[in-house]
C-alpha cells in the first residue's frame, strides 16, 4: 500500500499542499472519493507526524474512511464515535463506545502521533482539558507503595466503579490485602496483592473463574469516563448543580417538577459521596465550564474536513435538533437549562476550526466566495463490475498498455481471496505468470514481455523462474474448476466477516460467499460484522440469512462480541 502514498508525493501540488498546512494556510483538494482521500490523509500524517482529526457529515462515512486508513496505518488509526447525551437514550451505558472514545482521549492527551476519524456529531461535546484527562492516569508496578484509600479514591475520580466482584472492564473491588482492576480498554482484569502498602504480586485473572493467570509486570490505567473527577470540580458542580436544581424546581409543577428532582437529586448525593454515576455526562458543563472539546485535543495536529459544506450543514442541523428537543424536555422536567452548554454551537464550531491548519476533501468545486485555495485532484471512478468481470480485465489490460501500475486492494482477507480467484479465471497477464526480461534500464528497471502485454517493473517486483521449476510445473496435473472452487471455499472458511461500509447490493453476494465458505470448512458459529450506523445494513444482513437455507439461527452479539453492531450466525 505504501506504492499508493509515494504516488502521491511525486506530485508537486502534493508538495504545495503540504507547505500550506505548515504555513497554516486553509486549502481544498477537489475531486477525489473516499479511497483516495484516505490514501491522500495516510501520506500527509506520514510527512507531518502530527495528531490528524479527520471530520466527515455522516457515520458511514467515518467508517469507510476509518477501515481504508487501518488497511494503511495499522492500529494509528483510532475511531471517535458518538455517545449520546440526552437522558431517554442508552449509549452512555455502552462501555465500547466509552472505551473507544477514552482511548483516544488518553492518546491525544499523552501527545501521541495518531489520526482520528470521526462524524461532526461525535466532536461536539464538551471534554475535560486535555491536561486533566492526562493527570488522571495510573502506572502500578511491583514494589511501588500506595495507601489503598488513596488508590480507591484515584479509580473512582478517573470513573472506575468499585464492585464486590471483577467481570467487566471499568470496574475495580477491594478485598482485604487484594485490589482487582480491570481497566476500561484492557482485554483482561488484573489482581493485585499488598503487603502492607507496598505492591507485592500483580497477576492477570480470568473474569469468568475468578482464577489467576500468568505475572503481569506492570499496569497502565487511562479513565474509565470522559469525565474524570477532581476534588475542585466535584465542589464546583455540586454548588451548580445545587443553585440550579432549586431555582428550576421553583418554577416546575406537579409531575415535572418531580420527574426534575427524581433525575438529578441522585447526582447531587453522588457528587457530595465523590461517587462517579452514569449520566454524569450531562454535568459536563458544570464539571468542567471551560469550552474543551476533541479539537483541542489534537493540539498543533491537522484537521481534516471531509465534504466541508455537508459538514457545516450537519452541525447547523444538529444543533436545531437539540434546540426542539431541549424545550420540550425542558418544560417536561427531564433537562436543566444548562444542558444547552454541553455542545458547541456553529460560532463556536467555526471559531474552533479557525485555531488550526484545516485542508478539505470536496467532490465537487466549492462556491466561488469560498475562502479555501481550491487544488484540483480528479480521479476516476470505475464502474462496479459485479456482473461481467470481463470488462475488469479489458480496463486493465487499456491501463497497463498506457504505461500505468494497477494495484488491487481489499479491505478484507475473504475479499482478498476471492480477488485473487477472479484474476486467475480471468488470467491476467504478467500477475503471477511467467514473462520474458526484454532489456534492462540504467535504472534497473526491467522491460518485461508476458504474451502480447509489455510492461515495466522494479527488479524487487519479479523473481527467476529456472526453467526446471517451469518444467514441474508443466508436469503438475491439471485440476478441475470445481475442484479449485471447493478447494478456495474451504481456505476462505474464516469464522468472521468484516462489511462495515460496504453497499447493500454488495453485501448480499459476500455474505452469501462467506456462508458458503464456512458450511463447507464446516464450521458451527459464525459473525458477521455490520456496525451500528443507521441499522440500515444490519436489516439487510439479516434479511439475507432468514433466505438462507443454511442458516439456522441467527442473533445479536452481547457484550464483549460487538453488541448490536455483530450479528452472530449459527449454521445447520
Amino acid at each position: 500500500m505504501q506504492e499508493f502514498l509515494e504516488a502521491w508525493r511525486g506530485q508537486d501540488e502534493y508538495q504545495n499542499i503540504l507547505r500550506g498546512l505548515a504555513a497554516g494556510r486553509p486549502q481544498a483538494v477537489i475531486g477525489m472519493p473516499v479511497l483516495p482521500c484516505a490514501l491522500f490523509s495516510a501520506a500527509l500524517w506520514q510527512d507531518c507526524q502530527r495528531p490528524l482529526l479527520l471530520l466527515t457529515a455522516n457515520e458511514e462515512e467515518a467508517q469507510q474512511l476509518y477501515q481504508n486508513l487501518q488497511a494503511v496505518l495499522g492500529e494509528r488509526v483510532l475511531l471517535f464515535p458518538v455517545l449520546e447525551l440526552l437522558p431517554f437514550e442508552v449509549y452512555a451505558h455502552n462501555l465500547e463506545v466509552v472505551s473507544k472514545r477514552v482511548r483516544v482521549l488518553a492518546a491525544l492527551a499523552a501527545g501521541e502521533a495518531i489520526v482520528v476519524v470521526a462524524w461532526v456529531g461525535a466532536v461536539l461535546r464538551r471534554l475535560p482539558p486535555p491536561a486533566v484527562f492526562q493527570g488522571h492516569r495510573l502506572l502500578l508496578q511491583p514494589g511501588e507503595c500506595h495507601d489503598l484509600s488513596a488508590l480507591a479514591r484515584a479509580l473512582t475520580d478517573m470513573g472506575y466503579e468499585r464492585v464486590k466482584l471483577v467481570d467487566i472492564p471499568g470496574t475495580f473491588s477491594m478485598r482485604g490485602s487484594l485490589v482487582d482492576i480491570f481497566p476500561i480498554e484492557g482485554e483482561r482484569p488484573v489482581r493485585i496483592e499488598f503487603f502492607d502498602d507496598e505492591i507485592d504480586t500483580m497477576r492477570y485473572f480470568n473474569p469468568a473463574d475468578q482464577l489467576s493467570q500468568e505475572a503481569c509486570p506492570a499496569l497502565a490505567i487511562i479513565p474509565a469516563q470522559e469525565l474524570p473527577l477532581t476534588e475542585q470540580s466535584r465542589q464546583r458542580a455540586l454548588e451548580a448543580l445545587e443553585a440550579e436544581l432549586a431555582k428550576t424546581a421553583a418554577t416546575l409543577r406537579g409531575a415535572p417538577k418531580h420527574n426534575l428532582l427524581e433525575r438529578y437529586q441522585p447526582f447531587v448525593e453522588n457528587l457530595r459521596q465523590g461517587q462517579w454515576d452514569y449520566g454524569m455526562e450531562q454535568l459536563a458543563c458544570l464539571l468542567y465550564p471551560e469550552p474543551y472539546t476533541l479539537l483541542d485535543y489534537i493540539n498543533d495536529g491537522m484537521l481534516i474536513l471531509s465534504e466541508p459544506e455537508a459538514v457545516h450543514f450537519t452541525v447547523d442541523e444538529l444543533a436545531d435538533s437539540r434546540r426542539s428537543r431541549y424545550s420540550d424536555m425542558l418544560e417536561a422536567g427531564q433537562l436543566l437549562p444548562s444542558f444547552y452548554a454541553n455542545f458547541l454551537d456553529v460560532a463556536d464550531f467555526e471559531a474552533a476550526l479557525a485555531k488550526r491548519p484545516l485542508l478539505c476533501f470536496s467532490r465537487l468545486p466549492l462556491p466561488e466566495d469560498s475562502l479555501l485555495r481550491q487544488i484540483p485532484f480528479y480521479c476516476r471512478v470505475l464502474p462496479p463490475y459485479y456482473h461481467n468481470p470481463k470488462n475488469l480485465r479489458e480496463d486493465c489490460d487499456h491501463f497497463r498498455t498506457q504505461g500505468y501500475r494497477v494495484y488491487f486492494a481489499a479491505g478484507s482477507e475473504l475479499r482478498r481471496k476471492r480477488m485473487e480467484e477472479i484474476i486467475a479465471e480471468l488470467e491476467f497477464p504478467g500477475v503471477r505468470q511467467p514473462a520474458e526480461v526484454v532489456s534492462v534500464g540504467k535504472d534497473g528497471t526491467l522491460q518485461l514481455k508476458a504474451g502480447i502485454l509489455k510492461m515495466k517493473a522494479k527488479a524487487d517486483e519479479v523473481r527467476l523462474i529456472e526453467d526446471d521449476e517451469r518444467a514441474a510445473r508443466k508436469k503438475t496435473p491439471a485440476v478441475t474448476i470445481r475442484q479449485n472452487a471447493d478447494r478456495a471455499l474451504r481456505a476462505s472458511a474464516a469464522r468472521e466477516l468484516d462489511i462495515r461500509g460496504m453497499e447493500t447490493l454488495e453485501a448480499e453476494s459476500v455474505v452469501d460467499n462467506f456462508i458458503s465458505a464456512a458450511v463447507m470448512g464446516k464450521l458451527d458459529e459464525v459473525t458477521i460484522i455490520h456496525g451500528k450506523g443507521t441499522g440500515a445494513l444490519r436489516k439487510a444482513v439479516h434479511d439475507i440469512l432468514r433466505r438462507n437455507k443454511a442458516v439456522k439461527s441467527f442473533r445479536l452479539g452481547v457484550y464483549g462480541e460487538g453488541e448490536s453492531g455483530v450479528t452472530v450466525v449459527t449454521l445447520k
